[in-house]
């Protein structure tokens, strides 16, 4: 995706396991990853819509932001931290970025076009990942 674009990948790391990830065991613990699962294939579906589209329809991404709501309730009803949350959706969002570098344009200005597409829809979901903590916070105030 950013092929010809002067940026040099970062050399290549042992890739982590999310097993070995404290908040994936916490939401294995609370058998919720089938339903996380569903909700990560969800967010795939409505990131690929929103990708083939030229224009910035706000529903795409305002689903955007209702699953990142989602996945707050899911990381506090586990007892996972605004961070451990955070940190849940930068180990998955990498996955997102491979899913929109299939469906770039070949050409760098296309490609970079792309980009900022997806980046725009994932900090939709990152917003609303983080809006869903705060509402529950201020709730218990």
């Amino acid at each position: 995706l950013l092929e010809g674009t002067g940026f040099a990948p970062e050399p290549e790391t042992a890739p982590r396991r999310v097993d070995d990830e404290l908040w994936h065991q916490r939401f294995a613990g609370a058998g919720r990853i089938d339903e996380l699962r569903e909700l990560g294939q969800r967010l795939s579906g409505v990131l690929v819509q929103f990708l083939m589209r030229s224009d910035a329809d706000e529903r795409f991404l305002a689903d955007g932001r209702d699953i990142g709501g989602r996945y707050a309730s899911a990381s506090l009803t586990c007892g996972l931290s605004r961070v451990e949350a955070v940190e849940a959706f930068l180990f998955y969002q990498e996955s997102f970025l491979e899913l929109a570098a299939q469906s770039s344009s070949s050409d760098a200005a296309g490609s970079l076009r792309q980009f900022a597409r997806y980046d725009q829809f994932m900090g939709a979901v990152l917003l609303g990942l983080i809006s869903g903590f705060e509402d529950k916070s201020q709730a218990a105030d």
